[in-house]
């Protein structure tokens, strides 16, 4: 190169030089000594001698292997007790230097270290160790999910066959299971292992424990170190019907009002059309059957057509003329889809008609729980009475009516309830006229069509507005028997009204009748008034007629009435009532075979009434003299044994007149002597 350079003549290798400056190291084997540059021929000495420092080396290091951000002591020689002087890594990687000494450094395992050697640079100088660090390390990542074969349907009745492929980059899949329950009973999950097979592990989950809204489940899988991974969420698995799917529940054929009823099909139909899912019925005409809907908007009930769509949580009127002789059956579908949320349906103010959207009974407390301003009761249809009556379970596949006060979300609860198999009759509350809370319950029947959804009560909570104890009229049928209060809301009577807590108070209210020519009877049940001072009269304003409600049961009238119930003192209920006139109450039995009762209304603005009582043929002839004299006012009853003079009268009509003051009423009564 034309430069040479020698320490203490050992020649050392020249890197660069210029003019003025050369760079080269010191090479292996020099001693103190001078240093001479030749260059040209000429060679030149440094006036000082130079010091060659030794060379620092590694004998061994302690521990040989360790965790990142452990210490590790480095033994060798020739180091410096300036530990800033050096620099230690562990396979390249820098480490924090925390003390040294000639013979020791003590230095960190460095955040990235792997295995390989630990190097020491000290004046220039790097030795490495003639062994290599292990650097421990911990597995903290779990095993991975990397495919779910788990189907994402089960059919009804069937297994859930449950298979997974997990991984782990860094340690050993050791065991793997399921954590599963039942949508429709949440709360209780059950776990079972999971079985290896080749890269899978997998495992039948028995349909008795997948319920009838299908399972949710969430996999889980640990490693050789422990660490265990479990699906963030559970997994829903929807139930599948096949082939024909669930029966329909009706079998009450007829064209009459008692044979209609409300069903629902709780399904997504993969056919929902009318006319797929009843093609066990002749095609679609109202003279054979029918299938409709209420319309909230209209206030009518809308016939579907064979091309509708049957919608879960939808409920439907069905009437069937003659028996198809098979059973209906929805056709294939799958369960709703509950997800994070319950199912649910938009409601409107006033009359909703809805179905139970799930496979199972549901309590209506729980619905009522589960949605403020819900009414404590929904309405179903009994072909029975020809009417509608309270009801406190929504039973699967059928459906009824429910009375919001406001535009609503209606949630139904994921909730079977065993309890729900068999209902507890909806009953007033029964305590007694002196407590703070009571209600009562009205029955009116008139021929085969009885209305049992009126009422009246108390409640502390209660408002004078709507509350969710009070209860509305139905929508109507061409023949109908309704108990309308005198308030409304949203365009229907309150048939029920719970009032707060007060000491006096006046219910009004009208029965409509479709037949307005055939008699009803009003009746109730005041087996837990109790023996009180409490007063309760219903009030015939029509007939100027007023009932003690404590002391009877029943009162006959013709439709339409207008009625009042009153509640309090007697200088209320004489303000309230007014005057009247006196009055046959009740003739029963009527039609009657031996002894007749003839009950009597004195009313009390007058102390003493004279009093005649006969039995009168149809002609108008006296056949017999049931009573003649002075009576108090108040209520009177008369046993009388449907004959004269010991000897039966024949058969037939007649008319028991009773004649008081300037006043003479008649009730026909027949005699089937």
């Amino acid at each position: 190169s034309g430069v040479v350079v020698k320490f203490n003549n050992v020649t050392s290798v020249v890197s660069s030089f210029t003019a003025t400056s050369i760079s080269t190291q010191v090479p292996v084997g020099a001693s103190n000594g001078k240093i001479s540059v030749t260059t040209s021929g000429v060679t030149v000495y440094s006036t000082l001698n130079f010091t060659v420092m030794p060379s620092p080396s590694i004998t061994s290091f302690n521990p040989e292997s360790n965790l990142v951000g452990s210490i590790v002591n480095i033994t060798g020689l020739n180091f410096d007790s300036d530990e800033s002087k050096i620099k230690v890594t562990f396979n390249g990687i820098e480490a924090l230097v925390i003390a040294s000494s000639p013979t020791v450094i003590t230095t960190t395992v460095p955040e990235g270290a792997t295995n390989g050697p630990i190097s020491v640079s000290l004046n220039g100088v790097t030795v490495f160790s003639t062994k290599d660090f292990v650097v421990i390390t911990i597995d903290t990542t779990p095993p991975v999910l990397v495919q779910n074969n788990t189907p994402v349907e089960v059919v009804y009745g069937s297994n859930l066959f449950v298979s997974a492929i997990f991984e782990d980059p860094d340690s050993q899949v050791i065991s793997a299971s399921v954590t599963f329950q039942p949508i429709s009973n949440r709360g209780l999950p059950l776990t079972i292992t999971l079985d290896p097979s080749e890269n899978n592990w997998e495992k039948g989950i028995p349909w008795d424990q997948i319920g009838d809204l299908g399972v949710e489940y969430k996999l889980n899988a640990t490693n050789s170190k422990g660490l265990v991974y479990t699906s963030p969420t559970y997994i829903q698995v929807r139930v599948v019907f096949t082939g024909t799917g669930l029966t329909i529940p009706y079998s009450s054929f007829g064209s009459d009002l008692s044979s209609y009823r409300i069903i629902s099909v709780p399904l997504n139909l993969d056919k929902p059309a009318v006319a797929n899912v009843f093609d066990e019925l002749p095609p679609l005409n109202k003279s054979q059957w029918r299938l409709s809907h209420y319309d909230n908007t209209t206030n009518s009930n809308k016939e579907l057509t064979a091309t509708s769509t049957i919608t879960p949580g939808v409920g439907y009127w069905l009437l069937i003329k003659d028996n198809p002789g098979n059973l209906l059956t929805t056709g294939t579908g799958r369960t709703v889809d509950v997800g994070q949320m319950p199912f649910s349906v938009q409601l409107k103010a006033g009359w909703n008609q809805i179905g139970n959207p799930y496979n199972f009974n549901l309590l209506w407390s729980d619905l009522v729980a589960a949605n403020p301003g819900l009414p404590v009761s929904f309405r179903n249809y009994n072909g029975l009475i020809k009417n509608f009556e309270n009801k406190t379970v929504l039973n699967k596949m059928e459906g009824g009516f429910v009375n919001v006060a406001n535009d609503m979300v209606l949630s139904y609860p994921v909730k079977k309830n065993n309890g729900a198999r068999i209902e507890s009759p909806l009953t007033a509350l029964r305590n007694s006229l002196d407590h703070q809370e009571w209600e009562v319950d009205f029955s009116v029947k008139q021929s085969d069509i009885t209305n049992v959804i009126g009422g009246v009560g108390m409640r502390l909570d209660a408002a004078e507005d709507f509350d969710i104890y009070d209860g509305f009229s139905m929508p109507r049928f061409s023949q109908y028997l309704d108990v309308n209060h005198d308030k409304k809301l949203n365009q229907y009577h309150y048939s029920k009204d719970v009032v707060p807590t007060t000491d006096n108070h006046t219910w009004s209210f009208k029965v409509d009748a479709s037949d307005t020519d055939k008699p009803a009877l009003f009746s109730w049940d005041n087996s837990y008034f109790g023996n009180n001072d409490q007063n309760l009269i219903l009030y015939d304003e029509n007939s100027k007629v007023w009932i003690n409600m404590k002391q009877y049961q029943s009162y006959s009238f013709t439709p339409p009435a207008n009625f009042k119930v009153i509640f309090g003192s007697e200088s209320y209920l004489k303000k309230e009532i007014g005057l009247g006139n006196a009055r046959i109450i009740e003739v029963s039995p009527n039609p009657a075979k031996g002894p007749i009762s003839i009950h009597l209304f004195l009313p009390e603005w007058q102390k003493t009434y004279p009093i005649q009582l006969e039995l009168k043929s149809l002609t108008g002839i006296t056949v017999a003299n049931i009573f003649s004299g002075e009576l108090e006012s108040g209520y009177q009853k008369f046993e009388w044994s449907s004959d004269n003079n010991s000897n039966p009268l024949p058969s037939g009509v007649y008319f028991v007149q009773m004649r008081s003051n300037n006043s003479i009423q008649t009730v026909r009564v027949i005699l089937m002597n």
